[in-house]
């Protein structure tokens, strides 16, 4: 989430006397002083935030307020600012006389809880700070707020300072029935909701206080963006995403009071009445929002009419139509043009000491506008991605039947790790599912290198950039999770599921660098390759290729991360069935290679054990079968599990405690291995 933008008050002088972070900065320049280390320097900031904060006059509260927005991405600057309580000094600003000094406070706690790190976001709620934000919305936003423009409050648009910037302000609201102006009212509404939306993503105790608190009416009111504007709605949509997610008591409330609104947006008129006036992106985000909020309201409040959750689908459905690629490709043009690839830095120095021409700053204002539309062109992508995720879902088996003493299970009982994949809104199959739409997922997930490197080069695109690397790790766990439940004609048959994998697979070996995106590949990899598998594994062997098995087990080498170790042993352990099934010389061969890698995990001493486990499971699937004796000798496969029988069963006893959700692929190893050592002995044998 991106950070706000305070308004910016010119002066030519400082009309309090005190120092500011350039000026501090600057003197330790002119003195030549060494650079004072930054615990320090946060501590001079602070102490001098802390007595503007504290001053009666107007500037000197907007100063400090502004300085503290300003240094919040600054390493450690937060947290020495929560050892000098300074939260205690901003919080009741949020209730301050002045609208200007509400609105810079709102910025700075947004600034502040939008970092992203819960153990801050507990400590503001621990410090009281949602007490200041609800007195704001009880204060100043009552439910005929939006028939006042100003509530007791001088008319914000009577302030000088922004009526001279008005022009050169990027935060411009579009208000029902009235021409552009910006509003100081609606945005500290919009920042408080923001503030609010973040402690409750990073807090539980936050959602409980927000359940107990009459706010819901106030803040669902501008749901609609006819009422306060676009980016109010979507602030307020996010909010609500958020607490009504398993909130029983938020989502009837919410239901009560704005199924209407929700249903509104989501209805097909609605992109089309609201186009002439705002950015559809900032549209489609705001509809795929309400699709979440549905969801949400639906999983606690049965009873969603099929009508809208067709709707639902459909935003759903169009978010994620939408080529991100071509707008990304858009922006870079645009970024080229305007900033000029041939301009060196030290003319854009000295553009910036003799000032910059209006032109100029329109051409700054374009671009930023632009990088903001594509970010809730992604953003809205990212949403639409995790609630089609969210809505196919694995039905596993209950693991409570698991004994803390797993040795003590039946030898003989095989246990299945059974699991069906559904969609818990069945509509999304009616409107979405097609060829067309696999097609789309994958699209989030590729990359145009020269756009790219350029983009995340860029610091006015790279917060962007970041943005859509979740993207494309959403989208691969997405489709982990669809791939299993889609039809084969939506994978183009045997020969379009081939081209995912193959896709996929090369992917793997190209993103070692980046862990997250190397776990969701693998798990993609993983579900595409049991799909391929379980189409036509004669087939699927045939394609198989020593080269390309050598690629996967270089990364699994090179790879910490269990979890994509796992996935990639998984993916060979289902290229090893296909190879059982296979009665060629080379198949045979690939096998005993298959199987060499699986015995090798397995005997690690070093290696967790629900790790041995999986690359167990998948051992004893591969050699299930009486054609794999040959290869099953050739690589001592008895005689190797003969051994790791006892040194399992041991560590079981030692870990039972502490496995976790990995008790049952554990259980199913210890129960199974036995079994299948004893039927290899006498068939092999035979």
């Amino acid at each position: 989430m991106g950070k706000a933008r305070n308004r910016r008050y010119r002066k030519e002088n400082n009309p309090t006397g005190l120092p500011n972070v350039k000026s501090i900065e600057l003197e330790d320049d002119e003195r030549g002083s060494s650079p004072v280390n930054a615990s320090s320097k946060h501590e001079h900031i602070i102490q001098t935030v802390k007595e503007q904060m504290g001053s009666l006059a107007l500037d000197s509260k907007l100063c400090g307020l502004n300085t503290l927005s300003s240094m919040t991405e600054e390493d450690g600057f937060v947290e020495s600012m929560l050892k000098n309580n300074l939260v205690k000094i901003v919080g009741p600003l949020l209730i301050d006389p002045a609208a200007v000094v509400r609105e810079a406070a709102a910025v700075a706690l947004r600034n502040i809880t939008g970092m992203g790190i819960s153990e801050i976001c507990d400590v503001l709620v621990d410090e009281d700070v949602l007490t200041y934000v609800f007195a704001l919305f009880e204060k100043f936003y009552s439910s005929h707020w939006l028939a006042s423009s100003s509530n007791g409050d001088a008319s914000p648009m009577e302030l000088d300072d922004d009526k001279k910037s008005k022009k050169k302000s990027k935060r411009v609201k579009k208000l029902s029935g009235s021409e552009l102006k910006e509003d100081l009212l609606v945005n500290t509404f919009t920042q408080g909701v923001h503030i609010l939306w973040n402690l409750c993503k990073s807090s539980d105790l936050a959602v409980k206080i927000f359940n107990q608190q009459n706010i819901l009416s106030c803040i669902s009111s501008c749901l609609d963006p006819k009422e306060c504007g676009i980016d109010a709605a979507v602030a307020v949509a996010h909010c609500l995403q958020t607490v009504t997610e398993n909130n029983e008591v938020a989502a009837h409330e919410l239901r009560q009071t704005s199924e209407g609104v929700l249903t509104k947006i989501l209805s097909p008129a609605f992109e089309e009445e609201m186009a002439s006036s705002q950015k559809s992106s900032q549209i489609l985000l705001l509809r795929v929002l309400a699709a979440g909020i549905v969801m949400n309201i639906s999983k606690s409040s049965p009873g969603i009419s099929p009508v809208l959750n067709l709707r639902l689908a459909a935003a759903i459905k169009d978010a994620v139509a939408t080529d991100h690629r071509k707008a990304l490709s858009a922006v870079d043009e645009k970024l080229t043009q305007e900033n000029g690839t041939d301009q060196n830095p030290s003319s854009v120095e000295e553009s910036v000491e003799e000032g910059v021409s209006s032109e100029s700053m329109d051409a700054d204002d374009s671009c930023a506008v632009a990088v903001e539309d594509v970010t809730s062109l992604v953003n809205a992508q990212i949403i639409a991605i995790e609630l089609l995720t969210n809505l196919y879902y694995k039905e596993d088996e209950d693991d409570d039947w698991i004994d803390s003493e797993c040795e003590d299970l039946p030898e003989n009982e095989e246990v299945c790790n059974g699991s069906a994949y559904n969609c818990s809104v069945p509509e999304v199959e009616e409107v979405f599912w097609e060829k067309e739409s696999m097609d789309n997922i994958f699209r989030k997930v590729e990359k145009d290198e020269s756009v790219w490197s350029k983009l995340e080069a860029n610091p006015e695109t790279k917060s962007l950039m970041s943005r859509v690397s979740i993207l494309r790790c959403r989208s691969l766990l997405c489709l982990q999770n669809v791939l299993p439940a889609v039809s084969d004609d939506d994978l183009s048959g045997f020969p379009g599921a081939l081209s995912v994998l193959e896709k996929l697979a090369s992917l793997v070996c190209q993103e070692t660098g980046d862990e997250t995106l190397l776990e969701a590949a693998t798990g993609a990899m993983r579900a595409m390759s049991e799909r391929v598998f379980k189409m036509d594994p004669k087939a699927f062997a045939a394609v198989i290729s020593m080269s390309q098995l050598q690629l996967l087990l270089d990364v699994e080498a090179k790879c910490k991360d269990s979890i994509t170790r796992v996935n990639i042993i998984r993916t060979v352990g289902t290229m090893g069935e296909a190879l059982a099934h296979s009665s060629t010389d080379d198949s045979c061969n690939l096998l005993g290679h298959v199987g060499s890698f699986l015995l090798l995990v397995c005997t690690k001493a070093e290696e967790e054990l629900w790790v041995v486990a999986e690359a167990l499971d998948a051992l004893m699937d591969v050699f299930a079968e009486d054609c794999t004796d040959k290869a099953a000798v050739q690589i001592g496969l008895v005689q190797s599990l003969k051994t790791l029988l006892p040194r399992l069963r041991s560590k079981l006893r030692q870990q039972r405690k502490s496995l976790g959700h990995h008790a049952a692929v554990v259980a199913t190893a210890n129960t199974n291995l036995e079994s299948f050592i004893d039927y290899k002995v006498k068939h092999i044998s035979h």
